[in-house]
């Protein structure tokens, strides 16, 4: 199994990330018929655990209602008449889900959440991720 994550300080000092693969920002969206604007403040908000969307959600906003969840498919289900008003998440899957899911718009990108995504490796693996960089093109 393969799974790409957001390089983070944190992330580093558990695992080796090979080199980066995707740019990436945090994306904010809405459930159709609110205003479209990465504003988040007095909104039912959703966000996935562990992310860096719930880390900047956490660092940048106060009282803000949070569901938090375990999965993209729960977190997008909570959408509707009486669930969440908006989520933040990474841009390839909040654009992916506010063409598939019924109701949801995209809304925005908050400034300064510039980030890439790189596939992680055990720490100290440097010829796994040498291989993996070379197969890449960027070894």
């Amino acid at each position: 199994m393969c799974s790409a994550a957001t390089i983070t300080r944190e992330r580093e000092r558990e695992v080796d990330f090979c080199s980066p693969h995707l740019n990436v920002t945090l994306a904010v969206l809405k459930r159709a018929g609110t205003k479209q604007d990465r504003t988040i403040t007095g909104l039912r908000l959703g966000v996935r655990r562990e992310t860096t969307a719930e880390a900047h959600v956490r660092q940048h906003t106060t009282l803000v209602p949070m569901q938090v969840s375990d999965s993209n498919e729960e977190l997008y289900a909570l959408r509707g008449a009486d669930g969440l008003d908006a989520a933040v998440d990474d841009s390839p899957i909040a654009k992916w889900f506010s063409h598939s899911v019924p109701g949801l718009q995209f809304a925005g990108v908050p400034h300064g959440t510039d980030a890439a995504y790189a596939i992680m490796v055990r720490k100290g693996n440097n010829k796994l991720r040498a291989e993996i960089d070379f197969l890449g093109g960027r070894g």
